[in-house]
């Protein structure tokens, strides 16, 4: 049987597998997945003599036309999760596997198509991280020069002028950043399919929720500890104020932020003949608020005064330098849950989230008139 027609059957074989599992026969599924192995090492012995074979050819002179033999060294996405999963739980793997796995301290980093699924998971969720400043960053610590906002006018340079000091408007900020992750307990006698549906499942799309959760929070924090607050504010036209009254260059990119108490207030506000005044509208499915987008989170995360409330207005690009440690780690632990006799797959992400310029940041509060 040549290698093209085992890929095949192991293609075939890891469907039915999966469709077992997922129809909760795990022991048909479990013996699908032996029978996957054993296929595994058959396509490993034909690849080997099908290599063999090409070799005497070439060396009797025998012209190979280019590309031959390639279609049997593609791999799918499912298979770099497969190999990652088989790297997490050392089982017995290929060197076409092993060379699919990007090794990363303990664990391993999850493939680049997967990455971008998560972005896509993200995309459901309120996110403060695309109005933020990202800066990607490859050390744990360091600094990272960032301009002095008001101070960014060009400086005149000649060849017989000293600069001007003026021409030096950047500030070194100091980044440290931190693991945050996300955990998932799991039997230690899973299949690498099983591993591959954990993963693709259930530990992405709680990653996915879980990581905007705490970067929402990581820079509202920042946002808080750097608004100033505007005095005597009775309703929304104090929120528009406050957008408004920014510098252009700062306002152009400002956002609002608010809780569903506050969003729920915009979106049903009337006048006085009981006419919707539509102060939220639309624009390629972002709320926006005053021709700028308002962001809404929860009662939780942005909590207002008793009775009252609370309005963030900000341009978090300004305010908000994310600094970003690029690629998501997937790690095994045996020692979390060992009083349970369960394995502990968890995913990590590394950032810091670090203040900017402030003086875009207002918070308004008013108690509503019934």
């Amino acid at each position: 049987m040549k290698s093209k027609e085992i890929m095949e059957k192991i293609k075939d074989k890891r469907a039915e597998a999966r469709a077992k599992m997922d129809a909760g026969d795990m022991t048909a599924a479990r013996t699908l997945a032996e029978e996957v192995r054993g296929l595994e090492a058959d396509l490993e012995t034909a690849l080997a003599i099908e290599e063999g074979e090409l070799r005497d050819l070439q060396g009797r002179g025998v012209q190979i036309p280019s590309g031959a033999g390639d279609e049997t060294r593609k791999f799918t996405r499912e298979d770099e999760l497969r190999a990652l999963g088989k790297h997490l739980f050392n089982m017995q793997m290929t060197d076409e596997e092993r060379g699919l796995v990007t090794v990363a301290g303990n664990g391993a980093l999850l493939p680049e198509g997967y990455i971008n699924d998560v972005m896509l998971l993200r995309d459901g969720y309120p996110s403060l991280k695309k109005y933020a400043h990202v800066i990607p960053v490859t050390d744990k610590t360091g600094k990272m020069p960032v301009a002095n906002l008001g101070q960014n006018k060009l400086a005149k340079l000649s060849s017989d002028t000293p600069i001007d000091q003026g021409a030096a408007s950047t500030t070194q900020l100091k980044y440290d950043v931190e693991d945050y992750g996300k955990f998932v307990p799991i039997e230690r006698s899973l299949t690498d399919d099983e591993v591959v549906g954990i993963i693709e499942n259930i530990l992405m799309p709680d990653f996915a929720e879980g990581a905007i959760a705490i970067e929402n929070e990581e820079i509202l924090e920042v946002i808080k500890s750097g608004a100033t607050e505007v005095e005597e504010a009775t309703d929304y036209e104090d929120v528009e104020k406050a957008i408004d009254s920014l510098v252009p260059s700062a306002r152009a990119g400002a956002i609002t932020i608010t809780n569903t108490a506050g969003f729920v207030y915009l979106k049903n506000k009337k006048d006085a003949l009981g006419r919707k005044l539509n102060l939220i509208t639309y624009v390629d499915g972002v709320a926006m608020f005053n021709n700028k987008p308002i962001v809404e989170l929860s009662d939780a995360l942005v909590t207002a005064s008793h009775g009252k409330l609370i309005y963030y207005v900000a341009n978090v690009k300004e305010a908000c330098k994310f600094f970003d440690r690029k690629g998501v780690e997937i790690t095994k632990s045996t020692e979390f849950l060992f009083n349970k006799n369960q394995d502990c797959l968890r995913a990590i992400e590394r950032f810091d989230v670090v203040k900017g310029a402030t003086r875009s940041i207002k918070k308004i509060e008013f108690t509503v008139t019934p």
